[in-house]
């Protein structure tokens, strides 16, 4: 399906240089997969939280 957004660059290169990943596509693609697989933005806040604790 094609569907037209705007996305914010920073954020997409930020993306690219993390994953290594040029194709925007795939790096939205896998980014709604893993937001899907943390069942959601309940369980993404538990994982941040998660994070950022673990790095103090």
């Amino acid at each position: 399906m094609r569907t037209n957004i705007e996305i914010d660059e920073a954020l997409i290169a930020k993306a690219q240089m993390l994953t290594n990943i040029q194709d925007k596509n795939i790096i939205i693609e896998q980014a709604l997969q893993l937001y899907i697989s943390f069942g959601g933005s309940k369980n993404l806040r538990q994982l941040k939280k998660y994070t950022n604790q673990a790095g103090k």
